[in-house]
């Protein structure tokens, strides 16, 4: 995962928000941990950086049945048409959203996608994950909406995930 030197600077904040969901990686059987693992050798087999895997840990804590109240559910917090546009099926009947493996395997292919158009920028690939593409394709834009403080917090939670693991020894 991270080295510790991002880790002397990581926001103490999000680094205690996240330490409880990271500690069920501790208990070797624990369902988190299985999917944790699944999901970490699907993101590295996939030429993607491993930090990449912590996303769900701030989606959804990990949890596959995880529902916003905005729209977005499962264990990436794909949106309906996001969803869709990734190969899932979304609808009264079937809601792949819930399916952890289809939902990563279409995580994964997104996040491939952007990392290839962002040319390897984890942090802006890591806020477009989050915002949406177009939307931060427009905030770049001279006169784009501009991005949330969800949004642009989004690489230091990944990071604070990230640390929490070194710390763990995971």
């Amino acid at each position: 995962m991270a080295d510790k030197a991002p880790c002397t600077h990581s926001s103490k904040k999000w680094t205690r928000h996240y330490a409880p969901y990271t500690r069920q990686l501790q208990s070797k059987n624990s369902r988190v941990r299985l999917m944790f693992n699944s999901v970490l050798s699907k993101t590295i087999a996939a030429g993607l950086p491993a930090e990449y895997a912590l996303i769900p840990f701030i989606e959804s804590h990990y949890k596959p049945s995880a529902r916003s109240a905005l729209g977005p559910a499962g264990l990436w917090q794909f949106t309906a048409p996001t969803a869709r546009n990734h190969g899932l099926k979304v609808s009264g009947k079937q809601d792949e959203r819930m399916n952890a493996i289809r939902s990563t395997d279409a995580a994964i292919k997104y996040l491939r996608y952007l990392h290839r158009k962002f040319k390897g920028d984890e942090a802006t690939v890591l806020m477009a994950f989050n915002a949406g593409e177009g939307r931060l394709l427009a905030s770049r834009r001279k006169s784009g909406r501009r991005l949330s403080g969800i949004t642009h917090a989004y690489p230091d939670k990944v990071t604070a995930v990230a640390c929490n693991l070194v710390r763990q020894g995971y």
